[in-house]
């Protein structure tokens, strides 16, 4: 499968546009409200996701496992915003 983009239409709607790498993944997806970059690492495994929405109950999810096999900490941890 070859770099392309996709877009899709729901009820003649424009829903969103995907776009792939040289390998298939998805890198990007836009759609009227956001849009998502999609990164992987050199294994080809989805490392991280940027979104241009703020989410309004922020969480983090463990994608990585360190040498031991077990799940490895957060590299960035989101904290409260100080007033």
């Amino acid at each position: 499968m070859g770099i392309g983009m996709i877009q899709t239409l729901g009820n003649n709607v424009f829903v969103g546009k995907y776009f792939n790498d040289g390998d298939g993944k998805r890198v990007k997806k836009i759609t009227d409200d956001e849009t998502v970059i999609f990164v992987y690492d050199a294994g080809g495994k989805l490392i991280a996701e940027y979104s241009t929405q703020l989410s309004p109950t922020p969480q983090v999810a463990y994608l990585t496992s360190d040498h031991s096999g077990l799940i490895s900490t957060p590299r960035i941890s989101p904290e409260e915003p100080t007033a």
